[in-house]
């Protein structure tokens, strides 16, 4: 049976280096630490990290910290910043260490992979991607599923068409009927 998991595109995601626990109130759901396309308040293009209240309610991130270092487990503290229940906050690792309306760290995220982790005031690690998260590919963002739905495309044993692009299929017309598909069974 084929089955497709839907999330955002032009994302990464995989659960192999990152560890979170079901308890938690914040959490780390992606970050970007090469070729971001959001840009901060000085028009600049930097690295960020989204963190996410899992709660049901407002949760003030005060005295939260995240770091990119094992040993300094309080690298950066949030300030007094409110997040709705569900909702999310972009910090940029910029190294601008900033925590005006738009929050800064005082790090920046290492494209060849490094250790990163966000604690609760207590001390917990709510998120942490150890011993490092792996390389990261520009304009990609790398995190964890937050939401899956699984859609059965058609069941087992059917025949079916499917696209495996390569790069000379890039100036295909994705939307339109041009071709393209090639004729292969999946078993």
């Amino acid at each position: 049976m084929l089955r497709t998991r839907a999330a955002l595109p032009f994302l990464f995601f995989t659960a192999l280096s990152v560890s979170v626990r079901a308890a938690d109130e914040f959490v780390i759901t992606e970050f970007i630490a090469s070729g971001s396309e959001l840009r901060d308040e000085d028009g600049e293009r930097v690295d960020w990290i989204e963190v996410y209240n899992r709660a049901s309610v407002p949760l003030d991130l005060n005295g939260w910290s995240l770091s990119d270092d094992a040993a300094d487990l309080r690298r950066w503290t949030f300030p007094e910043r409110t997040v709705p229940g569900g909702g999310f906050v972009v910090v940029f690792a910029s190294g601008k260490n900033r925590l005006g309306a738009e929050l800064h760290t005082d790090f920046r995220l290492a494209v060849g992979g490094e250790y990163l982790a966000l604690v609760s005031p207590d001390g917990r690690l709510t998120s942490e991607f150890a011993p490092a998260y792996p390389v990261q590919e520009a304009g990609l963002s790398y995190g964890d599923f937050m939401h899956v739905r699984e859609t059965v495309l058609f069941d087992d044993g059917a025949a079916a068409r499917f696209l495996v692009p390569t790069a000379a299929d890039a100036a295909l017309n994705w939307r339109g009927r041009s071709g393209g598909f090639r004729r292969q069974c999946v078993e």
